[in-house]
């Protein structure tokens, strides 16, 4: 047996090295097409959220087109709030940081209802940088977030627009990104690893937690500026192949373009037993081929075993019986070598 082990064990090893490749292979295929996904996801946002402050910038030139016709301006910002769906409510903020104007898709607006925002996060961030995008909140189950543009004219800062855009778009993204069931899941974190969009609505209006999250985590931490893939046991239980990448918006405020990070991140799970099915496969057909070799072996080795055997007992027992007296003694041996040449002179005695 310990030849046999010794033939085989080549085959072992290079089986073995076959399937750790294969299992390599396969798993960066997995961590690429995912990326891919994610990529396409992060990308999909991106567009909108441009989109959105690309209607910002034109609303920038009508304030300084019509900033001594108020009228005419306001009437104009409710045609562009009512031709854009994603528009729920829009403010003009003068330079002082006092609203100017309000409009609101469903809202009557009282002047009672503007507000002093020269202290709030929006107008300092807008004030300062040009461009603000706030962070995903949720009213009545649904999903919004603000964004700011700064108003310039020859003089510099002259107050600043902003409009509440409903993000709904984030769940419709991570549900066609999602590749459904037990195939795969996706969704969008913010910074903290609070989820904001996910196929299953109750876990975003629940704010869980997916700090914990390996995927998350390497991003949300700073471990990664670009990419993170991991294997590891989600949320569900489930031992998952994880990958993500953060979503960024290329956007010219002033002179500078460069891309702006938004704190959200798109991860992509798929589960191992999908992810590496193909090296899983190979490797039970590797493993039952080999079975089968070595029960071929072993059987064939055991059966020269006892050809060997067999005659050289059958001589033994017959010597044995010599010795004891027997001198009529006499062994048959039928295997057409050395052992039988040997039994023909042991009949001979």
């Amino acid at each position: 047996m310990l030849i046999v082990g010794m033939a085989i064990m080549p085959l072992f090893l290079a089986m073995t090295v076959a399937i750790a490749r294969l299992y390599s292979v396969q798993r960066n295929n997995a961590v690429r097409l995912e990326l891919q996904m994610a990529t396409t996801a992060s990308k999909e946002i991106e567009s909108f959220i441009v989109s959105q402050f690309t209607v910002l910038e034109e609303m920038e030139v009508l304030h300084a087109q019509f900033a001594l016709e108020p009228r005419v301006r306001d009437e104009l910002f409710e045609r562009i709030l009512f031709a854009h769906d994603a528009f729920t409510d829009i403010t003009l903020v003068g330079e002082d940081g006092r609203d100017i104007s309000r409009l609101n898709r469903v809202l009557s607006i009282a002047q009672g209802d503007l507000i002093d925002r020269k202290s709030r996060e929006e107008f300092v961030r807008v004030q300062s940088e040009g461009l603000y995008l706030g962070p995903l909140t949720f009213v009545k189950g649904r999903p919004y977030f603000i964004l700011g543009r700064a108003l310039r004219d020859q003089n510099g800062f002259a107050g600043a627009v902003f409009a509440t855009v409903d993000a709904r778009i984030l769940q419709e993204v991570v549900k066609s990104a999602s590749v459904g069931g037990e195939k795969g899941i996706a969704y969008i974190v913010n910074s903290r690893g609070i989820v904001i969009a996910h196929p299953d609505l109750s876990t975003v209006l629940a704010e869980k937690d997916f700090s914990l999250v390996p995927a998350v985590h390497a991003h949300i931490s700073g471990e990664t500026g670009r990419r993170t893939d991991s294997t590891y046991t989600n949320t569900e239980g489930l031992e998952v192949l994880g990958a993500g990448m953060p979503i960024t918006i290329s956007l010219k405020s002033g002179e500078s373009s460069r891309p702006r990070a938004t704190g959200w991140y798109v991860i992509i799970e798929e589960p191992i037993s999908i992810a590496l099915a193909e090296a899983y496969r190979v490797t039970r057909f590797a493993v039952a081929v080999l079975a089968g070799v070595l029960l071929l072996a072993g059987g064939a080795s055991l059966a020269f075993a006892h050809r060997i055997a067999s005659p050289i007992e059958a001589l033994h027992a017959a010597s044995r019986s010599l010795s004891e007296g027997n001198m009529l003694s006499r062994v048959s041996v039928n295997t057409h070598d050395e052992i039988e040449d040997l039994a023909h002179a042991f009949n001979a005695m």
